[in-house]
């Protein structure tokens, strides 16, 4: 009985984990592609002779 107390905290604990890290995972990516959509284009080299 204790013993399957402790499972479960576990269980929840490893899940609560996951999705923290789901939910900061999905906003980096997301930071990210803002970011790189927003981006203005390199600067290209001046054209020589």
């Amino acid at each position: 009985m204790l013993g399957s107390l402790l499972m479960r905290l576990l269980a929840d604990l490893v899940l609560d984990s996951a999705a923290i890290m789901r939910r900061s995972f999905d906003s980096e990516v997301s930071q990210y592609f803002r970011e790189r959509k927003f981006r203005s284009t390199p600067p290209q080299p001046p054209q020589g002779r």
